[in-house]
């Protein structure tokens, strides 16, 4: 019932967009062939969508109703109604943030796979700058806090706490829940018999206008496996690594149809033009991209 019931709260439309909505590209797959569904299908798929509970055995039915309701979650990006949407959707929350990357994969078919390339520009990256983050024993985290501190974006109000940003180079963009406070929330539930959710210390924003956020539980600056995507006050569980977190977290910038902070335009720029290969590299980027190949 707390599950249904978030389908009843009424939220305002976003006016942050990353970029006008593209029409998806034609798909290069030797079976190109459409479905067309009628009007009366589309609604009727999109309000089984709104209260269909997710499981395992209910997956398949949900990816067959997402994909006949992708034209119709356009329409919601292209005129800012997608975050009401998404809160009105539980179901969008589910299954490890695949829906995310099927929409993704429509909006951008000819986006390259983060996880195959990513390996090259940690290797390259790691290599150019042994001296920096040396703290940071995670290659992939290490990597990513370069990439930060060297695309800065020029002409922009930098609104990054410093003494922040000095405890976390990437705060912002990755946070870290640390595990011990998780349990104290936990044994103060029971003391006080109160049902604890496992999603409750994941900080929801509660603005839509808010940029979405990868959390981690665990130990600051190491890998986990249980994660999630912050936006406004949704939450994404995901149980997989940070590097797929943060892939997934790329992808929602797409799919929510939102920019990230201001003060990191350059870095999220440097990652889709250089690792997903569907943005122009600036020529910060691109310096950037030369100093380490």
């Amino acid at each position: 019932m707390e599950y249904l019931s978030r389908t009843n709260k009424d939220r305002p439309t976003s006016s942050r967009r990353l970029h006008p909505v593209p029409e998806p590209q034609e798909s290069n797959d030797a079976d190109n062939t459409k479905i067309v569904h009628s009007t009366d299908d589309i609604v009727e798929a999109e309000r089984e969508l709104r209260f269909i509970v997710p499981t395992p055995q209910t997956k398949s039915h949900v990816i067959e109703l997402w994909n006949t309701t992708f034209e119709q979650r356009q329409k919601y990006r292209s005129e800012d109604r997608f975050y009401p949407f998404a809160q009105e959707c539980p179901v969008f929350t589910a299954y490890d943030g695949e829906l995310i990357s099927l929409d993704f994969n429509k909006i951008k078919p000819s986006s390259k796979s983060f996880l195959e390339n990513w390996d090259t520009i940690e290797r390259n990256v790691s290599s150019a700058y042994r001296e920096l983050y040396k703290e940071l024993k995670n290659d992939f985290v290490r990597t990513l806090a370069i990439i930060r501190l060297k695309n800065p974006s020029r002409g922009s109000k930098r609104v990054r706490d410093e003494e922040a940003s000095r405890r976390n180079p990437l705060k912002g963009i990755v946070q870290w829940i640390n595990v011990s406070s998780i349990l104290c929330q936990y044994f103060a539930c029971i003391k006080h018999k109160i049902f604890f959710q496992a999603d409750d210390d994941f900080p929801s924003h509660g603005d839509q206008n808010s940029t979405p956020i990868l959390y981690a539980r665990g130990t600051m600056f190491e890998d986990s496996t249980d994660c999630a995507i912050v936006w406004g006050n949704i939450v994404f569980p995901l149980l997989v690594n940070i590097k797929s977190g943060f892939s997934i977290l790329m992808k929602s910038l797409y799919v929510f149809n939102v920019s990230g902070a201001a003060c990191d335009k350059q870095f999220y720029l440097f990652i889709a033009g250089a690792v997903l290969g569907i943005e122009q590299l600036s020529t910060t980027g691109l310096k950037f991209l030369h100093s380490v190949t």
